[in-house]
């Protein structure tokens, strides 16, 4: 299962590249309407937090040694979270909201099994098991969330697993479909008109228009808006189940208006990826290092960002710079090789490229001893060239040269700068795409770096 970081998913519309490079436009990260600056420090934050062991978690057994019922092999016990007193980005620190943070983690578990880049993995099917690696039926799936993200365990069929819940664990019943949160689980009977009220389906709710479930007619488990289908999941409605139970805060830890502000920026940012792992890695042609990378349509960067019925101006280039660090992410896993798709592997520069090619921001190819000057001299690109570590944003491209020969100035590998402390990239000795903090490599990434590459400015 692919690690996931910092995920909600909507469908955007894209439009074809027309030229191998991409020119991702010029200006700074606005500071007002948009949001300001801090905010969207705070908001990375948040996101980080909550997804910070993801990867530890899929590292962990699945399955319970020995323990098999009718349904197959049963689920570990995940280790429960500890949910951090500050959520921090780099140098700065807030408060956490605890129900908030919470919330937010079910949202992002129940996405990450979600969006399965089929490189990698085909997603979880759907079966009547306990497991991913075997399929998960709609109960069973809501059950694993709670488990894996290290919230609550609990087993139980869709008939009464929510009863169960409420008369045995006491967590709290909700009635109206107006008064759900984000994490409730929801359960809903046959059909709109069945005088029968034995809830046949169970899915996480994220907001109106998004739940994230697995459902048989889906193929598994998908992440979409309960609207659009027929009838509607708020038309079937019997109840839901509060887990996770409390008030958001509405202070220091962030308003209530900020943090549906930073979800729907990250919704945004996310909206296509499922759609875009749909589609065919390879183009028609090859080269010495394996089958070319087909070319991705160019992202639209929306006007607003939106949750739910609020809307705020969408800052182009935060959002731009947001989408390179979540896709970088998004392919968190795939092996170390000298090619140029993931389903091959790919070494530090083609993984580089692929990035930016998958996201829809720019085309570009390059060895890592030239691609970072080619970038720079290349007039349909006019990246911008970085000489101080201290001047880099979350986005640009770092060229480093060779530890061992600190006076030859070649550059010899090359990674995403995400933060001070994260950046992503493909190294042999990580065993290939891994984010990781670039201080704890020894000689560092600051020592060893030769410049920087900005596309989006």
């Amino acid at each position: 299962m692919s690690n996931r970081r910092w995920i909600l998913q909507v469908i955007l519309a894209c439009s074809a590249v027309p030229a191998s490079f991409v020119f991702s436009g010029w200006g700074e990260v606005q500071d007002g309407e948009t949001g300001s600056a801090v905010q969207k420090r705070w908001c990375q934050a948040y996101y980080r937090s909550v997804v910070a062991d993801f990867s530890a978690r899929d590292q962990m057994p699945q399955a319970a040694a020995g323990a098999v019922d009718a349904w197959g092999r049963k689920a570990a016990t995940y280790p429960k979270v500890v949910v951090p007193a500050q959520v921090s980005f780099e140098s700065e620190s807030w408060p956490t909201d605890p129900i908030y943070w919470q919330r937010l983690r079910i949202s992002s578990a129940a996405e990450h099994f979600a969006l399965s880049p089929s490189y990698r993995c085909k997603g979880v099917s759907y079966a009547h098991h306990h497991i991913p690696e075997e399929g998960l039926n709609c109960s069973n799936y809501v059950a694993w969330v709670y488990n894996w993200a290290g919230i609550a365990k609990f087993l139980g069929d869709v008939g009464d697993q929510g009863s169960n819940l409420i008369n045995n664990f006491h967590f709290q019943k909700i009635l109206n479909w107006s008064e759900l949160e984000m994490g409730d689980i929801i359960y809903l009977r046959k059909s709109d008109t069945s005088p029968d009220h034995t809830p046949t389906h169970a899915a996480i709710f994220i907001a109106r228009d998004l739940v994230s479930d697995s459902m048989e007619e889906r193929g598994g488990v998908t992440s979409h808006d309960p609207t659009k289908i027929k009838p509607t999941f708020q038309s079937r409605f019997e109840y839901g189940v509060r887990i996770i139970n409390g008030e958001v805060q509405d202070g220091e830890t962030g308003s209530a208006v900020q943090k549906r502000w930073c979800q729907a920026y990250f919704r945004s940012v996310l909206a296509d990826f499922s759609a875009r792992d749909q589609m065919p890695q390879d183009s028609a042609g090859k080269d010495d290092w394996g089958l070319k990378a087909a070319t991705y349509p160019t992202v639209v960067v929306p006007a607003q960002v939106s949750f739910e019925s609020e809307s705020w101006p969408n800052d182009p280039i935060f959002w731009k710079r947001l989408r390179i660090s979540s896709a970088a992410q998004h392919f968190e896993g795939v092996n170390y090789a000298h090619d140029h798709i993931p389903a091959d592997g790919l070494d530090c520069s083609n993984y580089v490229a692929w990035v930016y090619n998958w996201a829809g921001i720019a085309k570009f190819l390059g060895d890592v001893e030239h691609q970072g000057k080619m970038l720079i001299n290349d007039k349909k690109v006019q990246a911008q060239n970085i000489s101080n570590w201290s001047e880099l944003e979350m986005g640009d491209i770092i060229y480093l040269r060779d530890s061992n020969t600190p006076s030859n100035h070649t550059p010899k590998h090359a990674a995403i700068f995400i933060a001070r402390d994260l950046v992503s990239d493909s190294m042999q000795e990580l065993g290939g795409v891994t984010s990781h903090d670039p201080t704890k490599i020894k000689p560092t990434f600051q020592s060893r770096f030769e410049y920087g590459v900005r596309i989006i400015k």
